[in-house]
């Protein structure tokens, strides 16, 4: 399971530093942009895979939603184009629901610990941010990207994964830097 934590945690932190760089270098954000999005492509599997290892429904629910969105996104960027159709946001939608649902089922509400509301951090974190930079391109969604990476963070740190955690560290400062860059630019 390590090696999936390092194959995992270094392509997400390849796609949080393309990020910072698609808005430090507006003249090659294209190529910022595709390398973003293969990155997170590669590194999507493996983090699937822990999250399911973990059973970590709600979080491995919205990453796997996720991924048709992020093949779309690649595919955009390589061909130029800017729209997603709506029924991307469908799937992440339903995988979204269908982990939080699972988990509710398997769980109860009423044993929810602390993993639990770090992987809802992980879930609001990362709808709400992918919305506002993709749907209203309001720089916000970084914010909402941090709240993803603390909450991950701190799950892996719960659950005994320290190189994912240092990760997902390392990748609050180059969200934190993609937002600071952006609004320098606004």
């Amino acid at each position: 399971m390590a090696w999936l934590g390092v194959l995992g945690g270094a392509f997400y932190l390849f796609q949080k530093i393309f990020l910072a760089l698609r808005e430090a270098d507006r003249r090659r954000k294209r190529t910022w942009d595709i390398s973003s999005w293969a990155s997170y492509l590669i590194g999507l599997p493996p983090w699937v895979a822990i999250f399911l290892y973990e059973r970590n429904w709600m979080a491995a629910g919205v990453e796997a939603g996720g991924g048709p969105s992020m093949v779309l996104g690649l595919v955009n960027s390589i061909r130029g184009v800017k729209n997603q159709p709506r029924w991307l946001q469908a799937v992440a939608i339903v995988c979204t629901v269908a982990g939080i649902a699972y988990s509710v089922w398997r769980r109860g509400l009423t044993d929810w610990g602390w993993p639990q509301v770090c992987e809802f951090g992980i879930v609001v974190g990362f709808l709400i941010g992918t919305y506002l930079l993709s749907q209203k391109k309001m720089l916000y969604g970084y914010a909402w990207f941090i709240l993803m990476n603390v909450a991950n963070a701190e799950l892996m740190r719960v659950e005994n994964h320290p190189i994912l955690m240092w990760q997902q560290v390392a990748s609050i400062f180059f969200v934190v830097l993609a937002l600071v860059l952006r609004q320098h630019k606004r």
